[in-house]
């Protein structure tokens, strides 16, 4: 005979595999049978997850949150649907609201009420700039997780793993952050667990990028398209056509980005809070097509996004895109943003924006380490490429220098170049006569590394170190390693 219990089972069982139609018409008709409000609340919260994340309707979302307030009248009922509308707050773009219904909440003592909320608490804590308190608290529900023999009605554990990926991702532990994606995707991939097995690939995408690794970001990003096309998660379908977007972006590829945006832009499901990943996607589109002004304004809109809806970790991102871009005036806001937070990488955006809006190349030197230090190297190489301008506009030509190559250094390992318009015009000539392994060996020659070592560090035969090297030193047309490292130098000159 149906029953809510056998209901609430078949619902979860349905969403957690990606047959969201289903698991909402299973939801709906056990929902009609309960009359216990504990029964009530958890059919009810699991229906609004299928609504929100799965089937992506809103409205029928919002009418299902007016609908249990009218039938829940117990404390810790009343207090369950508190948490779905700051989950539905939070992912919907307004993390600040989110949090405020959240403190509405008592503290937890029960352990599974902490698994249960933990999902928004730590997302909401992290979007809002408390990264480290949103990892704890992924930490502590996965801890507590292991200690359900039947975790009904709890988020498993992989999408704990995602979500403290996220908290370092976002708080300047990329390095991290992949590692922690990867092991989250293996935990879904073991349970067949769809949903989590996109946000995982999306996280360590992301998590490629900012070390600039693009061509594995491609990778992860594909990965995602593929999951979430074959479970029909629509909203993912089209945050992984973005991410394939931006990083072909970064990978100088026009063409292909623009064409993965077209095809993101085509799905019609909401992203909410992700909205601003959209707007960072086609912007990077935008630039890479050499039209700043409508890659500025698509980030302009981005940013005010964010900050309706209290998003710290957003705005600050997109507010630093638009000083990546040559955009003056973000300094001020940037600077209240990192008052606002602990986040060691908003801190370091806008310590960025107030060397460039003081002129001084010496803070801006400590600024690009900071940058290379939280797992940003194409960050530090732009603002070391702009503190060896701001040297050589000042007639110092020996930190100009040593700060050019020491943003070529940045780059070492990685596949993608910075911004045109955040480089140093003479420190760019360098960066694209040589392609990236040309690059990489031609710097670690002049500094003196044998082919065999760079042979072993680069993952490289010596032939093909042999090869790269020859080829450029016909580029900067020397024919020794004495006179390379005075060649790079001139040419930084140039």
């Amino acid at each position: 005979e149906p029953t809510p219990e056998l209901g609430l089972i078949l619902g979860e069982a349905l969403y957690e595999t990606g047959r969201f139609d289903d698991a909402a018409v299973a939801l709906r008709a056990a929902l009609s049978l309960t009359i216990d409000e504990r029964e009530t609340i958890a059919l009810g919260g699991q229906l609004l997850t299928v609504l929100f994340w799965g089937v992506a309707d809103d409205e029928a979302a919002a009418e299902l949150v007016a609908e249990l307030a009218d039938r829940l009248t117990m404390p810790e009922c009343v207090g369950g649907l508190y948490a779905h509308r700051a989950s539905l707050a939070t992912f919907s773009g307004f993390p600040a609201l989110g949090l405020q219904l959240l403190d509405f909440l008592p503290s937890f003592d029960d352990a599974l009420a902490f698994c249960q909320i933990s999902v928004t608490r730590s997302m909401t804590l992290s979007l809002t700039g408390d990264t480290d308190h949103g990892l704890a608290n992924a930490d502590r529900a996965l801890e507590l997780h292991a200690g359900f023999a039947q975790p009904i009605l709890l988020p498993h554990p992989s999408l704990h793993v995602a979500n403290g990926a996220f908290a370092l991702l976002h708080g300047g532990a990329p390095a991290r952050a992949l590692g922690r994606a990867i092991a989250g995707y293996e935990l879904a991939t073991n349970d067949a667990m769809a949903v989590s097995l996109v946000w995982c690939q999306l996280v360590a995408g992301d998590s490629c990028l900012s070390l600039g690794r693009g061509v594995d970001a491609l990778r992860h990003f594909e990965t995602a398209l593929h999951d979430a096309m074959r479970e029909t998660f629509r909203g993912q379908v089209a945050m992984a056509w973005a991410g394939i977007a931006m990083t072909r972006a970064r990978l100088g590829d026009v063409v292909g980005s623009r064409t993965a945006m077209t095809r993101s832009d085509a799905e019609t499901s909401r992203i909410g809070s992700f909205e601003l990943s959209m707007c960072a996607a086609r912007a990077s589109v935008m630039a890479v097509a050499l039209d700043f002004g409508s890659a500025i304004t698509e980030l302009r809109r981005g940013a005010e996004i964010a900050a309706r809806g209290g998003n710290v970790i957003g705005e600050s991102w997109l507010l630093h895109e638009l000083l990546r871009l040559g955009v003056a005036g973000v300094a001020t806001r940037l600077a209240t943003l990192a008052g606002t937070c602990d986040n060691a990488l908003v801190h370091a955006r806008s310590a960025h924006a107030n060397s460039l809006a003081d002129g001084d190349p010496t803070t801006l030197v400590a600024t690009a380490e900071r940058f290379f230090a939280l797992g940003s190297p194409i960050l530090g190489s732009e603002a070391s490429t702009q503190a060896s301008g701001l040297f050589r506009a000042a007639h110092d030509s020996r930190r100009a220098n040593a700060s050019a190559l020491r943003a070529i250094a940045m780059l070492e390992g990685t596949d993608i170049l910075p911004l045109t318009v955040a480089s140093d015009p003479e420190t760019l000539s360098l960066l694209t006569m040589l392609t990236i392994r040309e690059r990489e060996v031609a710097y670690l020659a002049a500094e003196g590394v044998s082919n065999k070592d760079i042979s072993t560090r680069l993952f490289l035969s010596p032939r093909t170190v042999e090869n790269h090297l020859a080829k450029a030193f016909v580029k900067l047309g020397v024919s020794s390693r004495q006179q390379l490292r005075s060649a790079l130098q001139q040419n930084i000159r140039r």
